[in-house]
């Protein structure tokens, strides 16, 4: 289905194909000792980082017991923490603030008795600004391989809904687009997105809508291309609102919500659908 180019500065050439039907998700819940979690990442060694909007970051254990490790207290441009992801070799991990879409990284060290830990954060720089609407900005973050090197694929939550390719460490901006009607009627809003190791598939998640939107995109230059793989609904099974999405080291899709009073959800997805569910 070709559609007329929608983002001219950036995306010249566009198209959307549907490949299957929406399926409905069915979830594990627990709850979990975050007030706010707003990001996941999901180390190699079956712990978890979760970033809180408010608090910091926390590390989560295989029992889903909760540790804050690094405070917005301590550190300042960890305050109104969004997103989360890891370096593809796993030995950094980045954090995005909604405020100023600061992006900052923590490198990662294995201790002697072969557990990780996170050193001293640093600031790399800021996200380019593209809406002057308030808390409205950058929502999550996810590494992109191009040409065999990491990027930061990042998702703008609403006015507008698009997506942001950045290189890393410098980010310096590679390409940005919003997205098509078919995509938007889909997702109210970004909330996150994680990108599938294997099949380099993107995974789009929308709080508002409480979906996931598998997609195939061709980036060059730009995002070029997009065929939508599959949509996956997960209404009405958790506390909250779904803020955060990536893979575990399973393979499953892992979810955690903000319970915005209630306990915080972590969710793992099991769906055949998605080829990297085990």
């Amino acid at each position: 289905m070709k559609i007329k180019p929608f983002f001219v500065f950036l995306c010249l050439y566009l198209f959307v194909a549907v490949s299957s039907l929406s399926l409905q998700a069915q979830i594990m819940v627990e709850e979990i000792a975050v007030p706010e979690a707003s990001g996941i990442a999901c180390l190699s060694d079956g712990h978890d980082i979760i970033v809180d909007d408010d608090i910091g970051v926390f590390l989560l254990n295989r029992k889903l017991k909760a540790k804050l490790y690094l405070s917005a207290a301590e550190y300042d441009f960890l305050g109104e923490l969004e997103g989360v992801t890891l370096s593809s070799d796993n030995r950094n991990v980045y954090f995005l603030s909604e405020n100023g879409g600061i992006v900052s990284r923590s490198l990662i060290k294995v201790n002697e008795d072969n557990e990780f830990e996170l050193q001293k954060p640093e600031v790399l720089g800021s996200l380019s600004q593209i809406s002057l609407k308030a808390n409205k900005g950058y929502e999550g973050i996810a590494i992109l391989k191009i040409d065999d090197k990491d990027h930061l694929l990042a998702v703008h939550q609403e006015k507008p809904r698009a997506l942001a390719i950045y290189s890393l460490p410098e980010l310096k901006k590679v390409t940005m687009c919003k997205l098509p009607e078919e995509l938007k009627k889909m997702l109210e809003n970004l909330s996150d997105v994680a990108v599938d190791s294997n099949s380099g598939n993107i995974l789009l998640l929308s709080g508002k809508s409480e979906r996931i939107v598998e997609i195939k995109a061709r980036i060059a230059k730009d995002i070029e291309e997009i065929e939508i793989i599959q949509v996956i609904n997960i209404k009405g099974v958790f506390n909250g609102r779904p803020e955060g999405i990536c893979f575990n080291h399973r393979g499953q899709i892992v979810l955690v919500t903000d319970g915005s009073g209630r306990p915080s959800n972590y969710m793992i997805i099991r769906n055949d659908g998605f080829n990297s569910v085990k």
